[in-house]
């Protein structure tokens, strides 16, 4: 029989570790577990499927923050990470924190001049998207002197690294960066419903907070399969395509449409 609300209540301990890294403690820890288990299923608007074990998520993740770190990343840098609901955006999101660094989603929809605003507010130092928001970027490129790497997930561009070319051909040799709790691990904005979008962080400790939601809200399971339909610009995608699901040990199932 299920605990009551207050059992629960009175038997919950909020944890909080000097140090604390999502893809180390949660994702590795899944795929040392069982190398299989399943992290995602990720289905095309054509219908491919894949199928991606929590090993796999940790293994191209590693090759990301390696290439990321070759190309001059370092801890505490700022990421920009511009993606639909793409296998790459998981890998990116995993690859930032492994690395320390922090990183910022942001929806397809924004303009250039968006992007310009975010890149320049939070001074990025990288951009991760595909070709149509690579343009986008172009467009308003000499007006974002902090950017020194651009990679684009979906093919080759001028100036750009090809991003599955750089994670094929990178060892994946990374440790997670021991990133301490309270260390910075994302920057979201908000949506600027009254003037320009803010800038909200959050610090490592505040993934593991989302057991909460997880756990008690989602009342997920480790079998479980669970479907969140948030734009993956948004906080909510955060806490409901990534941390809450796989601090459970749930898969995620994706319908990439576009």
């Amino acid at each position: 029989m299920s605990n009551s609300y207050q059992e629960i209540v009175e038997q919950f301990v909020w944890e909080h570790p000097e140090f604390f890294n999502f893809a180390t403690d949660v994702i590795d820890d899944w795929a040392a577990q069982s190398p299989d288990k399943l992290a995602m299923l990720h289905i095309d608007a054509d219908g491919t499927e894949r199928r991606i074990s929590f090993s796999e998520m940790s293994d191209r993740s590693r090759r990301l923050t390696a290439a990321l770190a070759a190309e001059g990343m370092q801890q505490g840098e700022p990421v920009i990470i511009v993606l639909g609901r793409q296998i790459a955006w998981w890998e990116s999101v995993t690859a930032c924190i492994r690395g320390g660094f922090i990183y910022s989603p942001g929806t397809t929809q924004l303009a250039p001049k968006d992007l310009a605003y975010r890149i320049n507010a939070m001074g990025a130092v990288a951009v991760i998207t595909d070709q149509a928001s690579a343009e986008k970027f172009d467009a308003v490129a000499a007006d974002c002197p902090t950017i020194r790497t651009r990679l684009v997930i979906d093919g080759c561009r001028e100036g750009w690294l090809d991003y599955q070319q750089i994670i094929t051909s990178t060892a994946a040799t990374t440790e997670s960066v021991p990133t301490r709790a309270d260390d910075t691990a994302v920057c979201f904005f908000t949506s600027g419903t009254t003037g320009n979008p803010k800038m909200a962080t959050h610090n490592h400790v505040y993934a593991k907070g989302h057991i909460t939601t997880g756990k008690y809200w989602l009342d997920l399971k480790p079998d479980d399969l669970h479907w969140n339909i948030s734009d993956t610009g948004w906080a909510k995608a955060a806490w409901s395509s990534y941390y809450a699901p796989w601090l459970c040990g749930a898969a995620i199932f994706v319908h990439h449409l576009i």
